[in-house]
């Protein structure tokens, strides 16, 4: 675990020094700031869910954009047959990478801490502050899937703009297929795709609630990724 941590500080520290880290964080907040205060303006109500909303769908365009780099560069510029021949597994860079991703987006929404303290006093501290919570965790949820299906899809080509149009053409499709699914069918087939669907797993955190399925479904996407990304490094350095 000590090399994975050594290659997310290692991550981490390229994202503060990338302008394209520093662009994509901009975007988001930008996004972030003038759709909560027009929603806010709009409606008059001292409510998160629209930021929340907002956030995710943010989140779908920039996370391709986060994740596009960390394998993909590496291989383009032959940076990953060093990485491979030094004392760490592909288990520890893949999960190295991730965290480092990872922390980045935390970095992120923490700096869009500011909304939930400016609804609390425009509702002098009576709005719910369950919801509010359980909406960050919601989206911080949906990043670690977004992140973790970029890292698969940049750990399958060399090519960034390849990785990012794979990993933006799977997020969205696991974000519409309950649209899909519900269709007018009520097959067995379609409640399947419904449960893998993201938008609806999401909505359930920005009404407040917390359910068991859904954080061990966010937990299994992200294991699947990781383990499908470790398979991809491998065959790249069994090659």
């Amino acid at each position: 675990m000590k090399n994975a941590l050594i290659i997310m500080r290692r991550e981490l520290r390229s994202y503060f020094t990338s302008t394209i880290a520093y662009t994509v964080a901009a975007f988001f907040l930008l996004i972030c700031g003038y759709l909560f205060y027009a929603a806010l303006g709009w409606t008059r109500q001292a409510d998160l869910r629209p930021l929340f909303h907002n956030a995710a769908v943010t989140l779908l365009l920039i996370s391709p954009a986060m994740t596009m780099r960390l394998i993909a560069e590496e291989r383009r510029s032959g940076t990953i047959e060093l990485l491979m021949t030094a004392p760490v597994t592909e288990a520890q860079v893949i999960i190295g990478k991730y965290l480092g991703s990872l922390a980045f987006y935390a970095v992120m929404l923490m700096l869009t801490f500011e909304y939930p303290i400016i609804v609390l006093r425009l509702g002098n501290g009576n709005p719910d502050k369950g919801p509010m919570i359980a909406g960050y965790l919601g989206l911080f949820l949906l990043g670690a899937v977004c992140l973790g299906v970029g890292l698969v899809a940049s750990s399958l080509t060399k090519n960034q703009i390849v990785a990012a149009i794979g990993s933006f053409a799977i997020i969205l499709i696991l974000w519409i297929i309950s649209w899909v699914s519900g269709a007018g069918s009520t097959s067995g087939w379609a409640e399947f795709l419904k449960q893998l669907s993201l938008l609806d797993r999401f909505e359930n955190f920005t009404k407040g609630l917390i359910d068991t399925r859904d954080l061990l479904f966010f937990a299994s996407m992200v294991g699947a990724c990781l383990f499908l990304s470790v398979r991809a490094l491998a065959a790249t350095k069994a090659r």
